[in-house]
């Protein structure tokens, strides 16, 4: 069974989820029912269950993932309402390298938002912004916010009583460049609207989740604050997450954590690295066997960033646990001097730093001291032998320097699949699986990533006809598309948000098409219209 909690633990517990979840609902999306079973903020601290895609976990507003906190269990299963526990806790380091007044060497110091070994972590929700401590009264403004709650078109709750509109706008900007597409934080509740954000809320998944913490209230830090501040705690970090996950297709089986790490501080923050820290323990719940769990970096294709995990017991039958993955699907890039480049949006994996250091331990060998985590973070090693155990593991990725204001972006992926033969018998009861279907589906969903979530969207003013009307937008049932000089359009496309393609007329031939939209849900869309070597993308938003 899992390992016994220190005391550090407990009272992180007593003190924070419990205080906090005392409205806590067990109301989770039903197939049969979307749009009216929704889930309600269990208090300033937030965890939240996903209702979507074949991988099952919890999300909180305060850097700890992968967990079930308020019953203190582990919160990831495969597949969605199994006992196939995989992860018990999950979350990240960050290291820096940081200069005090009157200091000749840098102090090197690391934030956790997950000790692997107490549970705990250093961050709470809000931002930095509304002051350095934690606002334990807000149970809404800064919850975990979950995109199945709220209207697509408007961004409102389906609950009125539930808190503030969704907080991802779609910036103007955002549809003439090429980049991510997943909208800008809109800090001021009272702009959450189209009267401020013409184009709508920004949804990309089939559920998305969205975040934002910061590392400010020493008193929840290891030591606190006696201790703490004189090694020149905190960086000022301002966190925003994000998680994506989809029902179909096989992304079913992969969730996507997406953070945007914001130094709010007037420091340089020198030699930074970021490492995702999980806990993972794959097994049957109740009687989680945590001793015989292995993980290793995939090494024969170094570019997908890939770490296996796998358990070797076989059940009752001789049935094969399945098999998990992490997958670095961006990683910050960086000039000559190591500092985070600002000449583009996106950056192809080949220019991006890359995973550099992948450790795995057993709980015996956890370490404290914020030198000997700065460097396990930053040594650029990988752990070659394969580890067997209770295990943890990091991977990380660095480094890489913030100037005030700077903003590092990483996503990474969990990846789920069943192995189709069992290699390597190594006893009776143990195994090595076969990580084909992992390994395959690494790659779909770095090519998924970019190519559907970074949209190649043509800016407008490089296409020479300007004309083209579309009306009436927002539409309901039909949308008339007309070229004004009477130029014949040759091909429409429309695409949701996710960049696929769900409706293509070509051969049209005509300066005028009514396009019938009555089967597309409410939403924002984008309509590709070619005329002649002239292709031009417009924002389509049907609402009934």
């Amino acid at each position: 069974m899992k390992k016994s909690y220190t005391c550090c633990f407990i009272i992180y517990i007593i003190t924070i989820i419990s205080l906090s979840f005392n409205s806590y609902s067990k109301n989770f999306l039903s197939s049969k029912d979307q749009a009216t079973i929704l889930r309600k903020s269990l208090g300033a601290w937030d965890n939240q269950k996903n209702t979507v895609s074949n991988v099952e976990l919890y999300s909180s507003n305060f850097g700890i993932i992968c967990s079930d906190l308020l019953n203190i269990r582990g919160g990831t299963f495969w597949p969605r309402g199994s006992d196939d526990q995989y992860i018990y806790a999950g979350g990240f380091w960050f290291g820096a390298k940081k200069y005090l007044p009157n200091d000749s060497l840098p102090h090197k110091l690391v934030e956790i938002s997950y000790n692997p070994n107490s549970g705990g972590g250093w961050f709470v929700p809000g931002r930095i912004e509304d002051g350095d401590l934690a606002d334990t009264t807000d149970s809404c403004t800064y919850r975990t916010y979950i995109s199945t709650d709220f209207k697509k078109f408007s961004g409102i709750p389906k609950d009125l009583t539930d808190g503030p509109n969704w907080p991802l706008w779609i910036e103007p900007d955002d549809l003439l460049s090429t980049g991510l597409y997943l909208g800008s934080y809109e800090k001021d509740i009272s702009k959450r609207n189209r009267t401020n954000y013409p184009f709508g809320p920004a949804f990309v998944s089939g559920e998305d989740f969205f975040s934002t913490y910061k590392d400010t209230d020493l008193e929840y830090f290891d030591g606190g604050i006696g201790i703490r501040k004189p090694l020149g705690y905190p960086l000022r970090l301002q966190f925003e997450q994000r998680i994506f996950s989809w029902g179909n297709d096989l992304l079913k089986d992969v969730a996507i954590i997406y953070y945007n790490i914001i130094n709010k501080s007037d420091d340089t923050l020198f030699d930074c690295w970021f490492a995702p820290v999980y806990d993972f323990d794959i097994g049957k719940i109740p009687s989680v066997n945590a001793q015989n769990d292995h993980s290793q970096l995939y090494n024969e294709d170094r570019k997908l960033n890939l770490v296996l995990c796998w358990d070797d017991t076989l059940d009752l039958g001789n049935r094969v646990n399945g098999i998990m993955g992490f997958s670095f699907l961006m990683t910050p890039t960086v000039d000559n001097n190591n500092f985070l480049r600002k000449d583009k949006k996106i950056y192809l994996p080949s220019e991006q730093l890359g995973l550099k250091s992948y450790k795995n331990w057993r709980i015996e060998q956890d370490v404290w001291d914020e030198r000997d985590r700065y460097n396990i973070l930053s040594d650029d090693k990988i752990d070659t032998a394969e580890g067997k155990g209770d295990m943890r593991l990091l991977f990380s990725t660095g480094p890489f320097n913030m100037l005030p204001g700077d903003t590092a972006e990483v996503a990474l992926s969990i990846l789920f699949a069943v192995p189709d033969t069992v290699i390597g018998i190594q006893k009776v009861t143990t195994t090595k699986p076969d990580f084909t279907k992992l390994v395959n589906l690494a790659r779909y969903t770095q090519n998924y990533f970019y190519n559907n979530l970074i949209l190649n969207i043509e800016d407008e003013k490089k296409v020479a006809n300007s004309d083209y009307l579309l009306y009436p937008n927002p539409a309901s049932d039909m949308i008339n598309i007309t070229t004004g000089n009477s130029t014949n359009i040759d091909r429409i496309e429309l695409f949701n948000l996710l960049g696929e393609r769900i409706i293509e007329k070509s051969g049209i031939f005509s300066s005028q098409y009514k396009l019938d939209t009555r089967n597309l849900q409410n939403g924002s869309y984008f309509i590709k219209i070619k005329t002649g070597n002239n292709t031009k993308t417009k924002l389509l938003q049907i609402a009934r």
